[in-house]
């Protein structure tokens, strides 16, 4: 992130100084143009990189004092045989290994000169090393530490053995920041969704990392069972689980299931990965209780290794596949007011196409019902250790927009038919990532797709649920999905804080580290720092509108490309003269917070900030906390006339970056 000095001449000069610093903005890795990072070209056996960073700009940073973790992940483009592997990394003696995750073996430690040689048995990894992309959920993850100076540079050489194949040496550069700390939010919840390997640590390295999680200012976090897990809620960090067998509407309760409680579809046949949701809703012994209930309690209750649960919710495969067994047609029925025998003579075979129309919503109930089922088994199991505790389901971000109605497969699971029974809900999307091993792919404005869809998420719910039946919203901002999808620190932040300033209660990034380093680490716990400063205006502050903001240096407009990111959904012909630079306001008594948005990945942006509605003849503090900066007059006052704020103020917002600005009386103490 480059920053500049700036002369200032204007009527908007700092307290006490003539000269001040600019965040111009920009990106903190150096994504190439194309191709993205270095593809790798098939290679005559096994490959290791170095992931993602070795697609990205082969540089990994440490925070200083602080853990990092190096993922090395491995392909088999050629599909040769992988029989003994070994994983090799020559590390300077200023970096320490603190462990491999997963007890993975350390099998050789040799100090050579400044570096030290480590070799890791990778050879249980093999299984989940395939042709295409890198094994990125089962790649060896290495916890690292340095206590060198920021600023210091260096390097570490990797590469591995299969049997007898030596492969060729690579290179990546290691470079220290500072340390990181964040500000943690009271309110809002914000963390990330782990991977498992990326927790899988023991001793001094899962003491260091879970200390240093907390150090960034989170607060909560999606998780796996485990000591990991267990750590975070001593911290009491807000923990989120999603079991395997609670998921995607119909995948419901643990293995086997028995025959009678599958999915059945149209011939007969039944899904061995769905259950009938009428068996949930139902209740239906002793599937619900054995199969469901028992293994939440155990989950919940008796090994305290979750808070709530947290549960993809893509129902999509079971579109319009049923379920055709007798429970469904008697619930059909009934729901759709048709008598026995007229839905008995179509069914199961013409029901859809006779009754598609109803068929569809009767799906959405069903749903409903389920959902609505968890929840409150949930919350009855949390009752008995005096938790309240909640399932919530992560839909896709335009179920809970008014083009849901448009959507025949959104229809079938309706998240609207019970948003307002359940306290806690979780939307995720858009996802506006780049693509590891392709050319990058600049859109201008990208990330303006994730201010469209939170703002209409949280204006419709409003808009169809009264204050008092409205669930939490929890949002799910991309991080590094899969083994391809990644992005930069910065649109990572400016997704985390613009489901902040939308007014959602809380996020997670998707998914988070995978191989990450410091750079990352430093956006979310930035982000952090200004959810703390600012969450009371947006959680309890009122929403206005009584200022303007208008660029006085050249200002494009979007691509129109944004529009289309990926998982999205975004309302087109709302929102295709969207400009980059958004607004928001929020009042909190006499003050206001107003925060600016730079969507602009490449251009700083100078503008008019001006202010309508306040009394011409009132002084005024205006103040940037997170940039420690106070605007005044040519004459060092730190003070404003009201005039002077309806005739405009210049600010300034860097490329890809919010600004935070504080309007109050001129009696509010300036700050030191």
């Amino acid at each position: 992130m480059m920053k500049r000095c700036l002369s200032v001449l204007a009527a908007t000069v700092a307290a006490f100084a003539f000269t001040m610093e600019f965040d111009s903005g920009g990106f903190s890795v150096e994504i190439s143009r194309s191709p993205l990072g270095k593809p790798s070209p098939v290679g005559k056996n096994v490959t290791i990189r170095a992931f993602p960073h070795a697609f990205i700009d082969d540089q990994f940073m440490l925070s200083q004092g602080q853990p990092g973790l190096l993922l090395l992940g491995f392909s088999n483009q050629e599909g040769v045989k992988i029989g003994t592997l070994t994983a090799f990394i020559e590390l300077p003696k200023s970096i320490e290994l603190l462990g491999v995750a997963e007890g993975r073996k350390l099998i050789g430690e040799e100090a050579m000169g400044d570096v030290i040689r480590y070799a890791i048995d990778a050879t249980p990894t093999k299984r989940s090393i395939k042709a295409k992309g890198y094994n990125v959920f089962q790649a060896l993850v290495l916890t690292l530490r340095t206590a060198e100076a920021p600023g210091t540079r260096s390097a570490a050489t990797y590469w591995l053995t299969n049997d007898a194949y030596t492969s060729p040496r690579r290179s990546l550069t290691l470079a220290v920041i500072p340390r990181i700390e964040g500000d943690r939010p009271r309110r809002f919840e914000t963390g990330v969704h782990f991977t498992a390997n990326c927790i899988a640590l023991s001793g001094e390295a899962l003491d260091e990392y879970a200390r240093f999680y907390a150090e960034t200012g989170c607060n909560a976090a999606m998780i796996y069972p485990g000591a990991f897990s267990q750590r975070l809620r001593q911290m009491k960090i807000v923990r989120y689980h999603q079991p395997g067998w609670l998921v995607n509407g119909c995948m419901i309760g643990t293995g086997p299931r028995p025959d009678n409680v599958k999915f059945q579809l149209k011939d007969g046949k039944k899904m061995n990965n769905g259950v009938c949701p009428a068996v949930i809703y139902q209740r239906e012994q002793p599937y619900f209780d054995e199969h469901l209930q028992a293994p939440l309690r155990k989950i919940l209750v008796e090994d305290r290794e979750t808070d709530h649960f947290l549960c993809n919710w893509e129902p999509f495969m079971f579109d319009f596949k049923g379920c055709f067994c007798d429970r469904c047609r008697a619930d059909f029925a009934t729901y759709a007011k048709i008598g026995p025998e007229k839905v008995a003579a179509v069914w199961p075979d013409q029901v859809v196409e006779e009754y598609r129309d109803a068929w569809i919503d009767f799906r959405g109930w069903q749903n409903a019902r389920l959902v609505k089922t968890i929840e409150q088994t949930v919350n009855a199991l949390g009752r008995e250790i005096g938790r309240d505790a909640h399932f919530a389901p992560e839909v896709h971000i335009k179920s809970i927009t008014q083009l849901w109605k448009g959507s025949a497969s959104l229809r079938q699971y309706a998240t609207m038919a019970y948003a307002d029974r359940i306290p806690l809900l979780n939307a995720w999307g858009p996802y506006p990532w780049q693509t590891v091993m392709r050319p990058y792919n600049y859109v201008r404005g990208y990330n303006l797709s994730t201010h469209c869809l939170t703002r209409d998420s949280v204006d419709y719910v409003r808009s169809q649920i009264p204050e008092s039946r409205r669930p939490r919203l929890l949002g799910f901002p991309h991080g590094l999905q899969g083994n391809l999808w990644t992005t930069e620190p910065e649109s990572m932040a400016m997704d985390i804080l613009t489901y902040f300033v939308n007014e959602y209660d809380g996020q997670l990034v998707y998914a988070f580290p995978k191989g990450y380093d410091a750079r990352y680490w430093k956006a979310l716990a930035d982000a952090n720092s200004a959810i703390a400063a600012f969450e009371d205006f947006t959680l309890d502050g009122t929403a206005d509108r009584g200022h303007e903001i208008a660029p006085v240096t050249p200002y494009p407009a979007p691509s129109p490309r944004f529009l289309k990111a990926p998982c999205g959904g975004i309302d087109a012909k709302k929102w295709a003269d969207a400009s980059m630079l958004q607004s928001w306001e929020y009042r909190l008594g006499e003050r206001r917070m107003v925060a600016v948005a730079n969507y602009w990945q490449r251009g700083e942006c100078f503008a008019t900030l001006s202010f309508k509605d306040v009394k011409r003849r009132g002084r005024y503090l205006l103040r940037e906390p997170m940039a420690h900066r106070v605007y005044g007059a040519e004459d060092g006052d730190t003070t404003l006339t009201g005039s002077a704020l309806r005739d405009g103020v210049t600010v300034h917002v860097g490329a890809q970056r919010f600004a935070f600005f504080l309007l109050g009386p001129a009696r509010e103490a300036t700050p030191g």
